[in-house]
């Protein structure tokens, strides 16, 4: 299947539909913190199209009068295509447009969607298993579909369920890295740290990364760049549930608040 096919099967779903989500979203970690994970990712998926998605971060958005940052799909293809194919790239490239103006799209990203296990351990010593899907940037300084490869490789492993990982926070907003390794041994043999199949298989079922994306065609697009808001008919992914518990952690880390001034009208 290629990306086309893809996007149309993502989108035939009725994803615009609210629809029972049984997975969180990465948490917010201080810090120095560390959690226990299984990625739920085998060698096949690297070289899938759900892989690695193109899409603007950081795009300010309302909703129940609270403004949240979401991520919006590019609708450039590939890097060769027009910039007039996706008003949003047209503006990030817009030389004319300063890159510090609040008017400035960010440029398109890759983005991976990445499901996973996590096991927190809760005040009473008891360890609960919960379904996330964690979005990350991939680029040349940080590239997180590398990181798990490696780990596959340095493990045999075929599936990286097999393999516990300690996933560590360090430093804070701008300067924040993580690191993944994979965990001891004596956590790896214990029983409430094991692979939950029952979990994985009932919260991501029919998890496509594609629908994890804010999905705006050109005219909505067209609409935010002259009034900053998309149209109140606009079409998305998430349910306005779901926005908020999402992209609070992007917003920490990747971006600085600001006010936004009166929108001008821009041609296209």
């Amino acid at each position: 299947m290629n990306y086309s096919e893809f996007e149309k099967e993502a989108e035939s779903r009725g994803s615009q539909k609210k629809v029972e989500r049984k997975y969180g979203f990465f948490p917010k970690m201080e810090d120095g913190a560390t959690i226990y994970a299984r990625f739920l990712v085998d060698r096949a998926f690297f070289s899938s199209n759900a892989a690695v998605l193109r899409a603007h971060t950081n795009v300010k958005a309302t909703f129940n009068g609270k403004e949240r940052f979401i991520t919006v799909k590019c609708l450039r293809e590939h890097v060769t295509d027009s910039f007039d194919t996706c008003p949003f790239c047209y503006n990030a490239f817009d030389s004319s447009i300063s890159k510090d103006s609040p008017d400035k799209i960010s440029k398109p990203s890759n983005v991976t969607e990445l499901p996973l296990l996590i096991y927190e351990t809760t005040d009473d010593g008891k360890v609960e298993v919960k379904p996330v899907v964690w979005e990350r940037k991939i680029s040349s300084k940080s590239d997180i579909l590398k990181e798990l490869r490696d780990l596959m490789d340095e493990n045999e492993l075929d599936s990286l369920t097999e393999l516990l990982v300690a996933i560590k926070r360090n430093g804070t907003r701008l300067d924040t890295k993580y690191t993944i390794n994979a965990a001891g041994t004596a956590k790896q043999n214990k029983p409430e740290f094991a692979f939950r199949q029952d979990v994985a298989e009932d919260a991501f079922k029919d998890f496509d990364p594609v629908t994890r994306l804010f999905v705006k065609d050109s005219n909505e697009m067209k609409n935010y760049i002259i009034t900053g808001e998309f149209p109140s008919k606009a079409k998305s992914q998430e349910t306005e549930e779901e926005v908020e518990e999402v992209k609070e952690q992007v917003k920490e880390e990747t971006t600085e608040t600001f006010e936004r001034p009166a929108r001008t009208a821009r041609s296209f």
